[in-house]
Parts: C-alpha cells; sequence; structure tokens
C-alpha cells in the first residue's frame, strides 16, 4: 500500500468520525413540548441554584448531595408552595440560607422546569 493511499483511508476515517461524532451531541438536542425552554426566572434560578450550592447537599436527576432530598419531581409531588416555603425558611437539617422573595421565586421556577424534564414513575 502506498503513503498516499494511506493518508486517504486515515482521511476518510478522521472524517467519519466528525461526522458520527456531531451526530451523536446533537441528536435529541432539539426543542419540543417535552423539552421545554428555560425561562429568564429558571435561568435566575439555577445560578441561585449553584450560587447556593444546593447541590452539595441536593441531588437532581439522580446526581449531587445526600444529605437532602433529590429535588427533580418535588414540585409535582408537594407544589410550588411547599418549596417555596422550605426555601425561604429551611428546616431543621437545612439551614436557613437569608434567602429572599425574588430568589425563591426563582429557584422555585427551576425547580419547575426540572421537574417538567423529568421521567415521572408511577407508583
Amino acid at each position: 500500500m502506498r503513503r498516499n493511499d494511506k493518508f486517504l483511508i486515515l482521511l476518510a476515517l478522521l472524517v467519519m468520525f466528525l461526522v458520527y461524532t456531531a451526530s451523536v451531541y446533537t441528536r435529541g438536542t432539539e426543542l419540543s413540548e417535552n423539552n421545554p425552554m428555560l425561562d429568564t426566572a429558571a435561568i435566575q434560578g439555577k445560578v441561585l441554584w449553584q450560587k447556593y450550592n444546593c447541590s452539595s447537599c441536593h441531588q437532581l436527576y439522580g446526581l449531587g448531595g445526600f444529605i437532602g432530598p433529590d429535588l427533580t419531581t418535588t414540585i409535582s409531588r408537594k407544589g410550588d408552595a411547599y418549596a417555596k416555603a422550605i426555601i425561604l425558611s429551611g428546616t431543621k437539617r437545612m439551614p436557613h440560607y437569608g434567602i429572599t422573595e425574588q430568589e425563591a421565586d426563582a429557584i422555585t421556577k427551576f425547580l419547575s422546569y426540572v421537574d417538567s424534564t423529568a421521567i415521572h414513575y408511577k407508583r
């Protein structure tokens, strides 16, 4: 096999790899009814989630800490008002962080978005 043939084969393999990689990493990322886009309040809630390091204790989609409960479906199970009340006042195990009403609303919006993208299993 000539050196030029090896180069063409290697180039063809590289192109196929790049096309395959692009298709794998872009498939399923398009928006649909089942994949709603984050609104401004939910984005702010995500920023606050990160600022207050909520994932050190809580999980989303099964990822995060184990001290607090997984909050992926807390909105559909407990409701917005319950989540907001806990965020504002804390509990025996969760400290009161001094979060404002607006911040609590934003975090609740973020949790609502997370809930809307979660898979809900029937028990």
